[in-house]
């Protein structure tokens, strides 16, 4: 259900791990003079999404490839792009201030079909009060009537289109009514064949780019393995269910909490694989084990899951205080703090075929990040 009350101009606080992940993020980018937009764009992408959770929790976003979290490969950095809410395109547009009143966008956001959104959403992010706002929104099809009315046109030294704020929808209400109950054909996206074309090509390119910084585990269904996890450590996956996989050398630390989380209930199928890695923590030698395996069901809504056990290489307890932490692209999702002897700490979490999952282990105030885990069969 969708809670329509909200107020026009109605403020996003932005937390503090908002700001965490901003930083993080912006930091990736190399030119200093793009690291301030890199840091406003996940701000606002991080409240957008939130808020749309809090006020319509039924709609899906998908941002796997969303440009704010992955600024480095960016073709057009100051807008946020692509985001997917249910079936429309969304473009979120970050800005500090709207003084003037006018709102810019590259004329390549408009015109061409392989960036072009059904939605222009203007997100005015205030940093130092801690807030966010959606400030208005336009769909594409209302651009031809915005040409009409201002002989709207790019200006042809910079090719951007300078847009007055007042042709913009500021009441949040009507946005969330169009994203749940709009039909995506209602709002057609200008294509030619030559355009879905070179959009296919775009996402193709840009989703290998990605896979190729993170670890694919998704191959390790097949017993096989990339060169990036080779080159951090990772053995050769295999079977790690207690029953098939006595004395295999890269579960034989883990079996016991492997046999102990299946008393406790955790379904792990048969062809479930897994490896694991030597790691240096705050100097400290620890082994780290991954496993994986698709979760079966409707295509629509295949899942997968990653369980992660973290013990030390000697098998006496780990150290006390070291932490566990696992983020999707947009938030923590799994956090996990050793407080009592124990010789394990470990973490299960699941996510859409597309979602990714990072991995940060802190001991006394050292972190080791490690590359993402992302799924894919097509390796």
């Amino acid at each position: 259900m969708l809670d329509f009350d909200v107020l026009q101009g109605e403020i996003i606080p932005l937390e503090s791990e908002y700001y965490t992940q901003a930083i993080e993020i912006s930091d990736r980018v190399a030119e200093p003079e793009r690291q301030w937009q890199a840091y406003l764009n996940i701000l606002a992408l991080r409240s957008f999404t939130e808020w749309l959770a809090a006020r319509a929790g039924n709609i899906r976003v998908n941002q796997a490839v969303c440009s704010a979290l992955h600024p480095e490969l960016a073709q057009m950095p100051d807008l946020v792009y692509p985001l997917k809410v249910g079936e429309f395109q969304v473009c979120l547009i970050a800005k500090e201030s709207l003084i003037d009143h006018l709102v810019r966008i590259p004329k390549e956001m408009i015109e061409l079909p392989e960036f072009a959104a059904h939605f222009y959403v203007i997100m005015e992010v205030l940093e130092e009060e801690e807030q966010a706002s959606i400030r208005g929104f336009l769909h594409y099809n209302q651009l031809p009537k915005v040409q009409e009315l201002t002989r709207l046109a790019a200006a042809p030294e910079t090719g951007i289109y300078e847009l007055p704020l007042n042709l913009f929808d500021t009441n949040a209400n009507n946005l969330l009514l169009n994203l749940s109950l709009s039909e995506p054909a209602a709002l057609k996206i200008r294509q030619k064949a030559e355009g879905r074309r070179q959009k296919e090509q775009e996402i193709t390119i840009q989703s290998e780019r990605l896979i190729q910084q993170a670890v694919n585990v998704g191959i390790w269904l097949r017993e096989e393995i990339d060169e990036l996890a080779r080159s951090l450590g990772w053995g050769m996956p295999g079977i790690f269910t207690p029953a098939v996989a006595s004395g295999w050398r890269s579960t034989e630390n883990f079996a016991d909490a492997i046999a102990i989380l299946i008393d406790q209930g955790l379904n792990i199928p048969p062809e479930a694989r897994g490896s694991y890695q030597r790691i240096f923590v705050d100097e400290t030698p620890l082994q780290l084990f991954a496993g994986v395996w698709r979760l079966m069901a409707e295509e629509a809504k295949a899942e997968w899951s990653l369980l992660l056990i973290l013990g030390t290489e000697s098998g006496g307890f780990l150290p006390q205080g070291i932490k566990l932490q696992v983020r999707d692209q947009t938030q923590i999702i799994s956090e996990q703090v050793l407080e009592v002897d124990n010789f394990y700490l470990g973490s299960h979490v699941v996510g859409n075929l597309d979602e990714q999952f990072s991995v940060t282990i802190t001991l006394n105030g050292k972190e080791l990040k490690l590359p993402p885990f992302v799924f894919s069969l097509n390796w």
